[in-house]
């Protein structure tokens, strides 16, 4: 979802392929019926489908620590690129908190709004954990100069992040910090990515991404991706044997909070973004329907979401009307159409970049314009 002027194909054609499974995501859990989710099928999909958050939060941190490379010494200062970035996570964060407002309505927020739909509003879902992680990683780069530290200090948030988890899910923060705030640190109220341990993916893209530019500059591409490779089916391999014979295996809370979980989901991501590398070299992506939507992420993360959960029919949403009763044929058709819209719109918004960059303004400004005076109108 970070937008960078150098583009790698394999990074775009990774993050494409999380949004279409993340469309496919997000319809499974709005539509089908609970009674198909009791078996092993089912098991092995939900599995993959596991796998995009830390897909996206690894690849938001994997491109932006291209960024910073590349624009090092404009990272060391207050300078334009800082505060540009500082102002896009800030309005990525509000993007998330405009996805769960109760009501697109001014009046009806201070009139009808119930506490219920203030803890629902204050949840923090994935766009909350990329924002804030980048904060504190453009905060980290800004004041540490020297590389070396910069490693040991991702690394050892790394570490905090997975490690903690446990102690912070298991610490009621509402006692101590407003519901707004506590809610960053675990799932007591319902948040679907607090920090804990999910910022960790994203330093984790970071550091992988580091290393990656380091080797990359002696020449070494190839084997760094062919160790990655090797190190992500190691790390894969241990946490599912781990999860598939412990007893606590049908303890989902208990797999959550466990380093294990970390590492399984971040060794298939190793193994992912290998694969994708080795795509590229072999086949390219320039044309790829595929990469282009990775691309356009956001746009596509947005709509999807609109469509699925936007409250449009009688202020009700299509996961409302619908509810989970749908069978698995007919979510997979679902999946197809929507999968295909939202790529649609993806290759259409693209090409609008491309060709034309001052209708593209015009475009975003007349959307926000609108959108700021239906919030004030209706």
């Amino acid at each position: 979802m970070i937008p960078s002027t150098t583009r790698y194909g394999y990074i775009d054609l990774f993050r494409g392929w999380a949004v279409i499974v993340m469309i496919e995501v997000h319809v499974v859990n709005a539509f089908l019926n609970p009674f198909y989710r009791e078996n092993k099928i089912f098991d092995i999909v939900n599995f993959i489908n596991g796998i995009v958050a830390p897909s996206f939060l690894f690849l938001a941190g994997y491109s932006f620590m291209i960024l910073l490379d590349r624009k090092r010494e404009e990272f060391t200062y207050w300078s334009k690129l800082v505060l540009k970035n500082i102002l896009r996570f800030i309005g990525i964060l509000i993007v998330g908190y405009m996805l769960r407002i109760p009501f697109y309505s001014y009046q009806r927020i201070f009139t009808e709004v119930s506490d219920k739909l203030i803890s629902n509003f204050l949840r923090v879902d994935i766009l909350h954990c990329i924002s804030i992680t980048m904060l504190i990683l453009i905060f980290i780069f800004r004041f540490i100069k020297n590389q070396k530290i910069f490693v040991y200090l991702l690394s050892a948030l790394i570490i905090l992040f997975v490690g903690f988890t446990n102690f912070m899910w298991s610490t009621d923060f509402n006692n101590i910090l407003p519901l707004g705030i506590a809610n960053y640190f675990n799932q007591t109220q319902g948040s679907l990515f607090p920090l804990f341990p999910w910022s960790s993916f994203l330093l984790t893209g970071t550091l992988t991404s580091y290393f990656w530019l380091k080797w990359r500059s002696d020449k070494y591409e190839q084997k760094y991706f062919l160790i990655l490779l090797l190190i992500g089916c190691i790390f894969a391999i241990i946490g599912i044997t781990y999860q598939y014979f412990l007893k606590e295996n049908s303890d989902q809370l208990y797999l959550r909070v466990s380093p294990f979980f970390f590492i399984t989901r971040i060794g298939v991501v190793f193994v992912l973004l290998s694969f994708m590398w080795f795509w590229e070299q072999k086949f390219g992506t320039k044309k790829s329907a595929v990469a282009i939507s990775g691309k356009e992420s956001l746009l596509i993360y947005v709509c999807h979401l609109l469509v699925i959960y936007g409250m449009f029919i009688d202020e009700k949403s299509l996961a409302f009307i619908i509810k989970k009763t749908l069978l698995p044929n007919e979510v997979t058709i679902f999946s197809l159409i929507l999968i295909l819209a939202m790529v649609s719109i993806g290759l259409i918004w693209n090409k609008i970049k491309i060709e034309s960059s001052r209708l593209t303004s015009i475009i975003k400004i007349l959307t926000f314009t609108i959108a700021i005076i239906y919030f004030f109108t209706n």
